[in-house]
């Protein structure tokens, strides 16, 4: 719906009756933590807006999991993946804890994609695969992630995002 181009291919199934989704692995995947670890942050360079775009999407769809630790690179392709979304979409509508450090450079196609996006047509997208109260709570984060992406961060970087995942 956002054209973010960056969830891995996804389908629609049920099992016994129960719907859900599939979506490929991406098994070469690594997470932000692990590249400080093991190769660097220049593997990093250039790639900020694609990381903010990452992690306000998993902040608007309530995914606290991958923000802190879920794989979100393809360092061959140097490019971002928003995979491993199966504990997503919370009852709670609170945005800003998932992103403490802010918002970061998602760019101008982000934040239209997020104003232009409707209540309804979350509705009608997601229905069939979550409850009234999930969707509310999606919808309150949108606008909360509207509000908090309008504020700008001067000293936002790939570095901060990192000190943020570090909790206790």
């Amino acid at each position: 719906r956002m054209d973010l181009n960056m969830v891995p291919v996804s389908v629609v199934r049920a099992v016994e009756g129960v719907p859900g989704v599939v979506q490929i692995w991406m098994q070469s995947a690594i997470g932000l933590p692990s590249i400080e670890a093991y190769r660097g942050l220049s593997l990093l360079e250039g790639l900020e807006s694609q990381i903010a775009r990452a992690r306000a999407f998993s902040a608007l769809i309530g995914l606290e999991e991958r923000v802190d630790t879920g794989r979100m690179l393809l360092p061959v392709s140097r490019r971002v993946v928003i995979a491993d979304n199966g504990i997503a979409f919370p009852e709670d509508p609170v945005v800003g804890r998932y992103l403490e450090e802010g918002c970061g450079p998602v760019g101008s196609a982000f934040m239209a994609s997020l104003r232009t996006l409707t209540r309804e047509q979350l509705q009608a997208d997601l229905e069939d695969l979550l409850s009234e109260p999930q969707i509310d709570a999606l919808w309150r984060r949108r606008e909360g992630l509207l509000e908090l992406c309008d504020q700008p961060v001067a000293d936002w970087s790939i570095e901060k995002v990192l000190l943020s995942t570090r909790r206790p």
